[in-house]
């Protein structure tokens, strides 16, 4: 388990950045206050989840601590309207969330800043996880209809803390971690953090050989310039190396086999070098107007070898090839907001304009060839896998995306919230193929993004919310007349219900949504070998998200899902079915009890239960994944500066297979960590 953070001192209003949680922090920060705690996500402002029209959901990082979250698709699963860890737990690293049925891996964001390219964050360098639930271009340009993620790195603070941790656990793994930082400067302008994490595990939770490692060193440093000008520098090397995510073989017949068709130990292997640089500054002009800049450099470097499963041509021989992948990228990001307050007897505006850009690079290499195939009667893992040595692309693709957007929100006598935002977006994509003589496709794609919405704030804590918001995400390719496709387009309805009365820690929300995406790409059924963006995809459902302090003692959250995910229109033939790996139902709940005093002070128990509903292994609905049921434990003990924790992750050891149509994985299994951290 990482490190526990030890209690820290309330920071006033004005000392926290503009991507953090503003207003008073629960003394153990695992419940949220509506009325007081905003999500930056939502609204690029510090405005309240009570009053932000649409579903946010939003993990602290007491709650990724006590949970024991390994990465961000973990500390996702007690999360309403998402399906996590979609193929399973990943060792490499990477986060497989879909959002209301729609696969959120292009819209990852870190300090609101998209991630490009295959880029992901280290869970231990994270103060907290925010989701948007729906279509979310207007204030971050291009993303997938479902929503995005958005996760918020630490920063310095203005005391001095110290912490250095150990944990084992099952399955051979090992970690230690450090993590200290308080005022540079008598004066307390500068201000520095310092986070580092190294881990290994051996095995992954089902005992499937993994030989993962991962090393993170994170400086920060915070300058307070004056009292109206402050900038954070951050600056984190992330590396990471592991086999390829255990996958295992289709019998002919389709059953599942313990026969591995993916993360062979002596060939299948994935590194990942990730260095980022970024600031976030602010100024504020006068109380009512401030600006702030947002900027991320990144370079990301990954080296890939597996093996391909590719059928059997011959009785129980499986035809396999081994392939070399190479990718050597960078990226730049920046986002610059002017934020305007205007105030009278009745009104209340906030209005925000900002102009962002990104641009990204990748110059990547693929090398393929067949190798010896493998009985999965009799298989003999030590066959010599050949080098591949076939040059099949070699390619460098720029990508660039700039835009502007505007906002208004608007408070009428402290009751209704009106908000509004615009948004114009221009994206670029040059691709040169130098193989074969060589290539070059341009692709150019504007969009126009919106959202309306409305929330009523009652005296009795309720608030009633309608909202309509739109998104694009671009098509990458040609049809068969050599034209590029429209992007696809998001667009979603969604009426709601939050409830945080005043005096109550906590709060709850109903949220229904009616989400279309349009001009998926589905096959030319004029011309097979090519495709038109006619697909349409449309998920409906209703979600439940509560997160209750009953007790001063005892901590209640709660989430239920369902959405009805359909294929509307498409040339593949599926249409009317549901798309692959998407659960109908979900929930989740988890209970905290904390002992504030007597003999067991200091000691926290926590018990979670998951529910993932039967999805489809393919959009042909053919072949069907069973539902499962986790139990989850925890248990914190603080004493002076020492913390104890002992997580155990799916008690019962319930594992199934996820069948992805041309192989099976597994859900995550039994896991058993114990961690020990001394704090100053």
């Amino acid at each position: 388990m990482h490190g526990q953070a030890a209690p820290e001192q309330e920071a006033s209003p004005q000392e926290l950045d503009t991507l953090t949680v503003t207003g008073t922090k629960d003394r153990d920060a695992r419940i949220l206050d509506y009325r007081n705690e905003s999500a930056a996500v939502g609204t690029k402002t510090d405005t309240p989840l009570l009053e932000t029209p649409q579903s946010i959901s939003v993990v602290t990082e007491d709650q990724i601590v006590m949970r024991n979250a390994q990465g961000v698709a973990e500390a996702l699963r007690y999360t309403a309207g998402t399906s996590t860890e979609t193929y399973g737990p990943d060792p490499r690293g990477y986060d497989w969330v879909t959002i209301r049925g729609f696969d959120a891996f292009n819209s990852r964001y870190l300090d609101g800043l998209r991630l490009q390219n295959y880029e992901f964050p280290e869970i231990f360098g994270l103060e907290r996880v925010e989701v948007m639930k729906g279509p979310s271009s207007v204030l971050y340009g291009q993303s997938t209809a479902g929503g995005l993620i958005n996760a918020i790195s630490k920063r310095p603070k203005e005391v001095a803390f110290g912490e250095i941790g150990t944990e084992i656990g099952t399955h051979e793994s090992y970690e230690a971690t450090l993590d200290f930082g308080g005022p540079l400067s008598a004066d307390g302008s500068l201000l520095y953090r310092f986070t580092g994490l190294f881990k290994d595990n051996q095995k992954d939770s089902t005992g499937f050989s993994v030989d993962a490692r991962r090393y993170y060193i994170a400086p920060a440093v915070t300058w307070n310039i004056s009292p109206d000008t402050k900038i954070d520098f951050l600056v984190s090397y992330f590396h990471t190396d592991s086999t390829q995510v255990p996958s295992f073989a289709a019998a002919p017949n389709g059953a599942p086999t313990e026969v591995r068709a993916f993360g062979y130990d002596q060939w299948d292997f994935e590194k990942n070098d990730i260095l980022r640089f970024s600031y976030q500054l602010e100024h504020t002009f006068t109380p009512d107007l401030r600006f702030r800049q947002n900027f991320n450099a990144s370079s990301y470097d990954v080296k890939d070898k597996y093996v391909n499963s590719l059928g059997y041509s011959s009785g129980t021989v499986m035809d396999r090839s081994a392939s070399i992948w190479n990718s050597d990228s960078r990226s730049i990001g920046l986002d610059n907001q002017l934020e305007l307050k205007i105030g009278t007897d009745r009104i209340e505006q906030t209005l925000l304009f900002g102009f962002d850009y990104a641009y990204a690079t990748a110059d990547t290499q693929y090398y393929e060839d067949p190798i010896p195939g493998i009985d999965i009667a009799n298989p003999d893992y030590s066959l010599p896998i050949p080098v591949p040595t076939t040059l099949l692309s070699d390619s460098y693709q720029r990508s660039t995306q700039y835009g502007f957007y505007a906002q208004d929100q608007i408070k009428l006598d402290s009751k209704w919230v009106g908000t509004f935002s615009i948004r114009q977006d221009w994206a670029e994509t040059d691709l040169k193929e130098r193989t074969t003589g060589g290539t070059h496709d341009r692709q150019k794609d504007e969009a126009f993004t919106g959202r309306a919405g409305i929330t009523y704030l009652a005296d009795n804590g309720l608030a009633p919310y309608a909202s309509y918001s739109t998104s694009f995400y671009p098509n990458s390719g040609t049809d068969s007349a050599g034209n590029t496709f429209d992007p696809t387009e998001g667009k979603q309805y969604e009426i709601g219900l939050k409830y945080a009365p005043k005096d109550f820690r906590g709060g709850a929300t109903l949220s229904v949504f009616d989400l279309t995406q349009e001009n998926s790409l589905t096959t030319d059924p004029a011309n097979t070998a090519f495709s038109k963006a006619n697909g349409e995809i449309q998920s409906r459902g209703i979600e439940f998200e509560g997160n209750l302090s009953i007790t001063g003692n005892l901590d209640f959250l709660v989430n239920a899902s369902y959405a009805d995910v359909e294929i509307i229109s498409s040339g593949d033939g599926d249409q009317g079915n549901t798309p692959a790996l998407t659960p109908e139902k979900t929930a989740s709940a988890w209970l905290n009890y904390s002992f504030r005093d007597g003999s067991l002070e200091g000691l926290t128990l926590g018990a979670g239960v998951r529910y993932v509903g039967p999805s489809y292994s393919s959009n042909y609905n053919t072949a069907r994944n069973e539902d499962y049921t986790v139990l989850d434990l925890a248990a914190r003990y603080v004493k002076g500066p020492w913390v104890y924790a002992l997580n155990v992750n799916n008690v019962f050891d319930t594992v199934e297979w996820i069948n992805t149509d041309y192989q099976y994985n597994k859900t995550a299994g039994n896991s058993v960590n114990l961690s020990v951290a001394y704090h100053w």
